[in-house]
């Protein structure tokens, strides 16, 4: 079943969308009369028609959230890449379940972080889509920072840095699995293109950040933001 995030509320049980939407619902989608689709707003689900170009509410779906399996709040921090691998990391990362991305201008970027805020509305439209698909109720948060000092940390947090150099996640399960029920935040930093460099690498050990590796081998930023998330969110 169609899924949309809307931010129209309803007005006697309907809303009336702007031509966009109703171009994406009858031309792309082929929505017919009295076809049932879901609306998404405020992390509620609305079981709703379209008839004359008007949503109509059903009634409201009561389930749980998709995401409370992870209980935790997980946060990538992302050194920005280039622009085609960003979009990938936000698709993904959003169906894999983070609540908050920051998008991080670090030594290695090698973009502007005024170019990357110009885009921040295609990004949000990503985040959308694939909150749609994923069957989420809620969308992440976008951050965008020049500072690891812009982070707001608090004391139940923990911070995985994942460093090439740094000893293998696989040698050190065991620990993570025991300590992951003391925090309430999890920070997941990966580095752009280049990686981290070593006045990042300092400041994540004054933070007291855990520094690992994904493995031997050396993985694209885009590929390494997948398999990092998907890791932590099974270990947890």
């Amino acid at each position: 079943m169609h899924r949309f995030f809307i931010e129209q509320k309803f007005e006697n049980n309907k809303i009336k969308p702007s031509k966009k939407i109703i171009h994406q619902l009858t031309k792309v989608l082929r929505i017919k009369r009295n076809e049932d689709f879901v609306v998404i707003q405020n992390q509620k689900e609305y079981l709703c028609n379209l008839i004359d170009n008007q949503i109509v509410l059903k009634k409201e779906i009561i389930r749980k959230q998709k995401n409370q399996d992870f209980k935790k709040e997980l946060i990538l921090v992302q050194g920005i890449p280039k622009n085609k691998k960003l979009s990938i990391i936000l698709q993904k990362g959003t169906e894999i379940g983070v609540d908050h991305i920051y998008l991080w201008k670090t030594i290695h970027s090698n973009v502007l972080i005024q170019n990357i805020f110009k885009k921040d509305s295609h990004f949000k439209e990503i985040i959308k889509e694939a909150s749609e698909q994923a069957n989420r109720i809620d969308l992440p948060q976008i951050s965008y920072i020049n500072s690891f000092n812009e982070i707001e940390f608090k004391d139940q947090d923990l911070l995985l840095v994942f460093y090439e150099k740094a000893d293998p996640i696989k040698d050190h399960i065991r620990n993570y699995l025991d300590v992951f029920n003391n925090f309430k935040r999890i920070f997941v930093f990966i580095g752009p293109e280049g990686g981290w460099s070593e006045e990042e690498i300092g400041l994540f050990k004054l933070k007291e950040a855990t520094l690992l590796s994904i493995g031997e081998n050396i993985l694209r930023t885009e590929t390494a933001a997948i398999v990092a998330l998907g890791l932590i969110k099974y270990l947890n």
